[in-house]
């Protein structure tokens, strides 16, 4: 391949999804990867899809409303095309309300998400836990529990796996290409192995996009979550607390965490993972015997601001960002890729980039 229309540069959930949107537009698609594509924070043993609660909407909570809304279709089309499955499911979210004002505060968004979610998903506040999790502790929310039933979770693993196959029938892959920076051509981008040349270049590399390209970005947050072996009832919804998810990943695994860590010294899993654990088998006490099986560590790219950083690179029009997904990349990943895509490609039907997602130049406003 000479020069393709598009290289992308990172293989986890955004350069994954951008490099299959980029073959369903009918360019001609090389994907870098410094390593293994679904290696890095995409791969989290969480897989949490959960919406922003509808309190200060906004242009992002918006996007990812939306992208939300689309998933289930895109994992069942993602599945039939593989032969394998992101294990995609939406059993709802329960929160436990420890405060008289977090419960003021819950049903005072009641209304608002019956207005933004419609007939996708309803918010309500519960005195009695739903049977499939009655053996949460009940004492641990004494002002009820408040129901959300629009979040969902993925496999992150097998959603990894089936995008790389998908993406592997068409794209060209270049694994072990660490990519250094723009070159001094258009679209030409160095790397270790010699430098590539496109029409568009997607850089999608995670907290380490700031390494490749000239554009401001906050360094990666550390995330760290663990697996368990121990059976929860079919059905039972992702429990969220501040600091805290619990979420039944299938048959005798159970996966909680997560830390959020901006000062981190080691990139591998690490004592502060513990009091999450503590937490979980505090609230679900069928989780005090459980065993954990695995530790996971991940640094998670955040930008300089809430919203994730899609868009042009600031004085290279060939060169695009796609960063900063932070805790809801993938949810709105493959939303993303229809946009960016839609961009590059000056598609009209494609969703439209949030202004808000532009990358800024490092001399702008923080």
């Amino acid at each position: 391949m000479d020069k393709p229309d598009l290289l992308v540069i990172g293989g986890g959930i955004f350069g994954l999804w951008v490099a299959r949107e980029g073959l369903r537009a009918g360019m001609s698609v090389v994907l870098a990867d410094k390593a293994e594509p679904g290696q890095g924070a995409s791969a989290t043993p969480l897989g949490v899809l959960m919406p922003h609660m509808p309190a200060g909407w906004s242009a992002m909570k918006a996007f990812q409303l939306a992208a939300l809304m689309s998933l289930a279709q895109e994992a069942e089309a993602l599945a039939a095309e593989t032969g394998a499955s992101p294990f995609y499911r939406r059993p709802g979210r329960l929160t436990p309300l420890r405060k008289a004002e977090a419960r003021v505060r819950a049903e005072a968004q009641i209304t608002e998400a019956a207005h933004l979610w419609g007939a996708a998903g309803r918010l309500e506040v519960l005195d009695e836990l739903p049977e499939a999790a009655a053996c949460l502790a009940s004492e641990r929310a004494p002002f009820g529990w408040l129901h959300e039933t629009l979040t969902a979770h993925v496999d992150a693993r097998a959603y990894l796996t089936c995008l790389r196959a998908s993406v592997a029938v068409g794209a060209d892959l270049r694994l072990g290409w660490r990519a250094e920076g723009p070159g001094g051509a258009p679209g030409e981008i160095l790397f270790n192995r010699g430098s590539l040349t496109a029409r568009h270049v997607v850089i999608a590399a995670g907290w380490q996009s700031r390494n490749i390209a000239p554009f401001q970005a906050e360094r990666g947050v550390k995330g760290q979550a663990a697996r368990l072996s121990a059976q929860l009832p079919e059905g039972m919804p992702v429990i969220h607390a501040p600091g805290l998810f619990i979420v039944r990943q299938g048959a005798g695994e159970v996966a909680v965490g997560s830390t959020s860590e901006r000062v981190w010294q080691d990139p591998d899993p690490d004592a502060a993972l513990e009091p999450v654990i503590a937490a979980a088998r505090e609230l679900c006490p069928p989780l005090v015997p459980a065993t954990v099986t695995s530790r996971w560590s991940g640094i998670r790219p955040k930008g300089p601001r809430p919203e994730p950083v899609v868009g042009p690179l600031p004085g290279h029009k060939e060169i695009w960002i796609a960063s900063g997904g932070y805790k809801i990349g993938l949810g709105i990943a493959h939303h993303v890729a229809k946009a960016l895509i839609g961009a590059i490609a000056g598609d009209p039907q494609a969703p439209p980039l949030p202004p808000e997602f532009a990358p800024l130049p490092l001399e702008g406003p923080g």
